[in-house]
C-alpha cells in the first residue's frame, strides 16, 4: 500500500475531479468504469498448468488428499506432518476432474460470458485504488491574504485531530494559492541539514525524533543537493507526486510502488520538485481550480 499526493487541475464547466481521476482507477474493488478496462486472457496459461504442473499435498492414512494448509493441520498446532500422513506431489488433473473445476475452485476465475474464456479485467493505465480530497495532506494548499476561494475536503484518520491554520485549504483557484517557499518549512529543513549532514547536536527531543525517523545516510543528501540552501528550498516548495491537467493527462515523476517508494532516480526526483511550479503552475490558467 502507498499513499501519495496528486494535484488535480479542474476548469469551470470542465471535467470534475472524479471524472479526471476515473481513467486511472484500479479495478481492485470491481467498480472501475467498464470503458477503461481490458480483458486479460489467462486460459492458455492456466490450461498448461492444469495439464502439466504438480502441487504439494498431504496424503492421509485413508488415501484422502489434503492441502498442507488444511484447517485440521492448523488445529494440531504442529510444524511436521503427523505420523501416518505423507507429503506427495500430485498433478492438478488428479485433484480436479475438469479444467473448469480447477479454474473456478483453485484459481478463483470465472469464465467471461462474452468471450467464453477465463480471465480478468484490469485497467492498463491504473494509478490509484482509493482517494480523498485532502486526506493525509489536509491543508496542504496555502492561501494568499486576499484569496476569495478555498474549500476543505475530507480528513484522514491520521490527522483528524490536528488543527489546520485558517489560511490552509484542500482546493482553491490557482490565483489564490501561495506557491512561494514556506519560510517556516525552509528553516526547518535548514536545521535538519545541520543535524544530519553537519553533525550538530539535537537541542531537544523533537530534534532527536527528526533524526530517528530518517532512513538515509548523510551522503545521500550531500550527493543529491549542492547545498543545504538548495535542499531546503526544494523541499519547502510546493510539489505533489503526480498531476492531472484539465485535458485529463496524468503526469508523474516516477512509478509509485509499495510503501510510498517510487521508481524515480534521485536526479528525476530533484528535477521534478525543482521544476514543479515552472511546469505546472506558471503555465496554468489562474482561474483553474487546484485540488489535492
Amino acid at each position: 500500500m502507498s499513499h501519495f499526493a496528486v494535484a488535480v487541475f479542474t476548469e469551470e464547466g470542465g471535467k470534475t475531479v472524479e471524472e479526471l481521476l476515473a481513467p486511472y482507477q484500479e479495478n481492485n474493488m470491481g467498480d472501475c468504469p467498464e470503458e477503461y478496462l481490458q480483458f486479460i486472457d489467462v486460459e492458455d496459461r492456466e490450461l498448461d498448468s492444469y495439464r502439466n504442473e504438480e502441487i504439494d499435498m498431504v496424503k492421509c492414512p485413508d488415501g484422502k488428499l489434503l492441502y498442507p494448509w488444511d484447517e485440521r493441520f492448523k488445529k494440531m498446532n504442529i510444524n511436521e506432518i503427523p505420523y501416518g500422513y505423507k507429503k506427495v506431489k500430485v498433478k492438478f488433473t488428479e485433484i480436479y476432474s475438469s479444467f473448469d473445476e480447477y479454474m473456478e475452485e483453485y484459481c478463483g476465475f470465472s469464465k467471461d460470458s462474452d468471450r467464453n474464456r477465463y480471465g480478468y479485467r484490469e485497467n492498463p493505465n491504473a494509478k490509484w485504488d482509493w482517494y480523498q480530497i485532502g486526506g493525509r495532506w489536509s491543508g496542504l494548499l496555502r492561501l494568499k491574504p486576499l484569496a476569495t476561494s478555498g474549500n476543505y475536503g475530507t480528513r484522514s484518520w491520521t490527522n483528524e485531530e490536528e488543527i489546520i491554520p485558517e489560511n490552509r485549504v484542500d482546493s482553491a483557484k490557482i490565483k489564490d494559492i501561495d506557491f512561494s517557499v514556506d519560510r517556516k518549512e525552509y528553516e526547518r529543513f535548514i536545521r535538519f541539514w545541520k543535524l544530519k549532514v553537519d553533525g550538530d547536536a539535537p537541542k531537544d527531543e523533537k530534534e532527536k525524533e527528526l533524526l530517528k525517523w530518517d532512513i538515509y545516510k548523510k551522503e545521500y543528501y550531500v550527493d543529491k543537493y549542492s547545498s543545504k540552501e538548495e535542499y531546503a528550498r526544494i523541499e519547502s516548495s510546493f510539489a505533489t507526486y503526480a498531476v492531472i491537467t484539465p485535458d485529463g493527462k496524468w503526469h508523474e515523476k516516477g512509478k509509485m510502488g509499495w510503501f510510498g517508494f517510487g521508481s524515480e532516480s534521485d536526479e528525476e526526483d530533484k528535477h521534478w520538485n525543482k521544476s514543479f511550479e515552472e511546469i505546472f503552475i506558471d503555465t496554468a490558467d489562474p482561474d483553474l481550480n487546484g485540488k489535492k
